[in-house]
């Protein structure tokens, strides 16, 4: 299936933070190591403030329009902030301008955040990223995508300097579902001479808790225990409607993420 990066966009982008090695509590558990991808978070203000911009592009060799806009509201209490982009593009072209058939596509991205003020110093955080593409072309493959779908939330209570024994506490639950549709509908030549349809899907999720703890002036012990859990299904393209398990999926053709 497609990266995990597909689905966000560099506008709506705070910062990447690279983990190197196996472990991982927060991010998962990864042979190649994990990415800590940061969004745009709003900003508490102690002078209530509105923000609104927009933005477009327009790329000639697809003729690719791009348009992105991004509210937020600042308040003492809570702020709230919308990130929204829309993409799409025709097929692109050679250096003679011949079009490549199948490299066209069409997406919408949107990043929601909410943060707010809790009694004691607590702070409650809300991220929803949600992205839907749509005939997203693929020129060296035999089929393409007809429809990708990411859903993605997080909930977090934070404290910060509350305690001396206990400086720092974050509690994090999060999780997504992917359904993703890659079908030759669209094609005239098909591979193997039969039409295929690939739809897979994943529901993952997971939640942590991380503190760091202060029992003495100039010592400290920082604590992780993290818990994750995922479900993948992939539907047969033989069998339309049989959905069948993780390890027969690619015996039977269909991928998964």
């Amino acid at each position: 299936m497609d990266p995990i990066t597909s689905y966000v966009e560099v506008d709506a982008l705070n910062s990447i933070e690279i983990g190197m090695g196996a472990l991982s509590l927060e991010q998962g558990s990864t042979i190649g190591g994990s990415l800590n991808i940061s969004h745009l978070q709003p900003t508490i203000s102690q002078i209530p403030l509105s923000t609104f911009y927009i933005k477009s592009e327009l790329q000639s060799v697809f003729w690719g329009k791009k348009l992105n806009m991004r509210y937020e509201h600042r308040s003492s209490k809570q702020a709230f902030s919308l990130n929204l982009t829309y993409r799409k593009a025709l097929n692109y072209r050679d250096s003679v301008g011949n079009p490549v058939p199948f490299t066209s596509y069409e997406k919408i991205n949107y990043n929601l955040g909410f943060v707010k003020r809790l009694g004691h110093g607590f702070e409650l955080n809300i991220d929803l990223i949600g992205d839907d593409a749509f005939n997203i072309g693929y020129a060296a493959l035999p089929m393409d995508v007809s429809y990708a779908q990411m859903r993605m939330l997080g909930i977090s209570l934070l404290s910060a300097g509350n305690n001396k024994w206990l400086p720092k506490l974050e509690i994090k639950l999060y999780g997504n579902f992917v359904n993703h549709w890659m079908d030759d509908s669209r094609r005239t030549d098909l591979f193997m001479n039969m039409q295929m349809d690939m739809p897979g899907q994943t529901r993952t999720g997971g939640g942590f808790l991380d503190f760091v703890l202060a029992p003495a002036k100039k010592s400290y012990a920082s604590i992780t225990h993290g818990l994750l859990f995922k479900y993948e299904l992939c539907r047969n393209g033989y069998a339309p409607g049989k959905f069948i398990s993780n390890e027969n999926c690619y015996m039977a053709g269909c991928r998964t993420h």
